[in-house]
């Protein structure tokens, strides 16, 4: 006689009280969290701050362990100022790179031909920087990426004349997977060592990316989705029967879809292996 599985019980790890935008280190070890003070009228989160550099805006930086690895990582024990690009105002997402760098992507106006938005990747402590000429004014909002060391120091600054919407990992190391507000039927492919963006089109408006080893997974709302190899062309394509809601890959080749047609909700797993996707894994 088999027994009912026990529910799962969340349990609340640190409570904050400030909205903010965070990332978890992918081997699990720690989270960051990245917050604009300048919202708050309580001085109280300042107090650990160290408010030191010409940089300082507001915005800070944090790392707190995950159990059960709390006494076996060295992690900064204060709440950082965070340095921010000179045109960025909104904090967007925070995405851990790997055990040892995170991005913080923000938006802000698109550069004025006087200002000289530094980007580039540098292993050591200096930056690249590169005037830039703004593209068509109506396009007036730019997205910053930048990369930290898990000790807060700022190792680049990336300015993209683009905005950005939803924006994954990849196995890659350094790279992502974003949509363009400003090219909605596109997707852009993004190494940030060394910095490089690829467009690939699409005949969709993609809303959920995923990325593997072998390729990457594009789906708009409508259920259409589409497999690209690692040079961006569409190998083969599929369709879910009610509007997406969420899709993730369990890796090599099981693709998750939520779907909801208005009064039910789904959840598809579809073996890309026994699709008709006439890929080679």
């Amino acid at each position: 006689m088999s027994s009912k599985p026990e529910p799962l019980v969340a349990h609340p790890i640190y409570h904050l009280d400030q909205t903010c935008i965070a990332t978890i280190d992918p081997m699990g070890y720690w989270f960051a969290l990245v917050t604009d003070h300048r919202q708050y009228s309580d001085p109280q989160p300042r107090q650990n701050v160290r408010q030191e550099g010409r940089h300082w805006r507001g915005n800070t930086l944090s790392f707190y362990p995950l159990p059960p690895f709390i006494k076996a990582r060295a992690l900064p024990q204060s709440v950082q100022p965070l340095p921010t690009a000179r045109n960025a105002k909104t904090l967007l997402q925070a995405i851990a790179l790997n055990s040892r760098h995170l991005a913080v992507i923000s938006d802000g106006p698109q550069p004025q031909r006087e200002d000289s938005p530094e980007f580039g990747f540098s292993d050591g402590d200096e930056e690249t920087s590169c005037r830039v000429v703004p593209p068509d004014p109506s396009r007036n909002r730019a997205t910053y990426i930048e990369i930290f060391t898990r000790r807060g120091t700022r190792l680049a600054s990336h300015y993209l004349p683009m905005l950005l919407g939803t924006v994954v990992t990849t196995p890659m190391s350094y790279r992502l997977l974003a949509t363009d507000q400003y090219d909605a039927e596109s997707m852009l492919c993004i190494d940030l060592k060394p910095f490089r963006i690829q467009r690939f089109a699409l005949n969709i408006t993609p809303s959920f990316l995923a990325a593997t080893a072998w390729g990457y997974i594009a789906a708009d709302v409508h259920g259409k989705i589409l497999l690209l190899d690692t040079g961006g062309f569409v190998v083969s394509a599929l369709q879910v029967p009610s509007p997406v809601t969420a899709m993730t890959i369990l890796p090599p080749h099981l693709l998750l879809v939520a779907t909801w047609d208005g009064n039910t909700g789904s959840l598809y797993t579809l073996d890309l292996k026994q699709q008709s996707t006439h890929w080679v894994f």
